[in-house]
């Protein structure tokens, strides 16, 4: 059972189940869109979700192994003349007055750190090396966790809120304090209207107030207000219109210009522009954002007005207008998980270079009759480090003659 572990939790496993895993991505982008049809392979496909638990699985058994495997280099543990034998390189020293215990000086000087143990000294150095890797485990396996239960159980809504107003959304009390509309009074569209066109709207921010607490929000950038993630998604204009007795306010998705929005109670209605300029082949169209003319379409005819304004004939009125944003809010217990996996994911991608310098040496001097066996081992570089290792014992027993010839 325990090989079976072993071989489960392996780096190797590891290895080849996202191995696979990106095989599969990249088969996805042959046929099509990529990452659609590999997250459909991977929640979908039976083979998908084998590769997907198979994952987690050793994950969940490499991450207890590896915190296991630190924790006992930590540890002072026994050793033998047999265990220094089998070790990546051993010499044995024959002689009758070499102290077992008195390489420790010599074992500090190459920066390990020796401990006394039952049959003589073991030197350690990078004993907590693997916490690079059991770091990046740790972050993929929570991310693995945390994001099936995040798609499948937030909870999400949105709000369109002018300054000043506020809304509950998802038992929360939103108020917008404050909007930063870096709109202009001279806006040149060239080329496609509406859909077809681009408004990019540098700066754009809000002052929001969520149960009690300010916060500021800027377009583009999800925030987070304890357990709620939000984000600025849309800018328009709210606009109240009467007809007769009948007042509709109405929340115009009418940007970039040209855009026709949805029609309410019967009213078309999208933005017009001041006037049409031209420079040589080039031709555009010029809107005062700041304060734009409307375009009324009703039953009766189209009107042409701003906000404030009547039509000739009295049957459209507009109302004084005002902006509006739209406050896309998602509230997701998974949200702190993913982003602990992620914080992990990334340390354990910057500390992972560290592995080609931070790997775990051992040496030991046990006493086996009348002699001495020196033992080595290393994580990685085997060859390197047993050429080293015999670089140091020929140091290590020179200087021990030196130190006895001396009267």
């Amino acid at each position: 059972m325990r090989k079976i572990l072993n071989i489960l939790g392996s780096t190797w496993t590891t290895t080849l189940l996202l191995g696979l895993m990106a095989f599969a991505y990249a088969l996805a982008g042959v046929w099509g869109e990529p990452l659609s049809l590999w997250s459909s392979f991977m929640a979908g496909n039976p083979l998908g979700l084998l590769l997907y638990f198979l994952l987690v699985a050793n994950l969940l058994v490499s991450d207890p192994l590896a915190i296991r495997a630190m924790r006992d280099r930590g540890r002072p543990t026994g050793t033998s003349p047999d265990k220094a034998r089998a070790m990546d390189d051993h010499v044995l020293v024959r002689k009758k007055d070499f102290d077992p215990y008195g390489p420790s000086e010599w074992m500090r000087s190459k920066g390990l750190s020796p401990r006394e143990t039952e049959g003589g000294l073991i030197a350690r150095k990078g004993a907590y090396s693997i916490l690079p890797g059991l770091m990046l485990r740790a972050g993929l396996l929570l991310l693995l966790i945390a994001l099936p239960l995040s798609s499948t159980h937030h909870q999400s809504a949105r709000a369109m809120l002018s300054p000043g107003e506020d809304a509950t959304v998802l038992g929360h009390e939103i108020k917008l304090m404050g909007l930063d509309a870096p709109l202009t009074e001279e806006y040149l569209q060239v080329g496609k209207e509406g859909e077809g066109s681009f408004l990019e709207l540098h700066g754009l921010g809000a002052t929001l107030e969520v149960d009690g607490k300010s916060m500021a929000l800027r377009e583009g950038a999800p925030a987070a207000a304890g357990s709620l993630m939000m984000r600025l998604s849309y800018l328009g204009y709210r606009l109240p219109v009467k007809r007769g007795q009948d007042t509709v306010l109405m929340y115009l998705d009418a940007l970039p210009p040209g855009k026709v929005c949805e029609p309410v109670a019967g009213v078309l209605v999208r933005l017009l522009p001041e006037r049409t300029v031209k420079k040589g082949l080039l031709s555009g169209r010029l809107y005062n954002l700041k304060a734009p003319y409307f375009s009324i379409v009703t039953e009766e005819g189209e009107h042409a007005l701003r906000a404030g304004e009547a039509s000739k004939d009295g049957s459209v009125e507009l109302g004084k207008s005002s902006l509006y944003i739209e406050l896309e809010v998602r509230r997701d217990a998974a949200l702190t998980f993913v982003k602990a996996g992620l914080v992990l994911l990334v340390l354990g991608l910057a500390l992972m270079p560290l592995r080609l310098f931070w790997y775990e040496m051992i040496i030991v001097a046990v006493q086996d009759g009348d002699s001495v066996v020196l033992g080595s081992t290393d994580e990685f570089f085997k060859a390197w480090g047993i050429e080293r290792f015999r670089e140091w014992t020929d140091e290590l027993i020179t200087s021990e003659d030196s130190s006895n010839e001396k009267p």
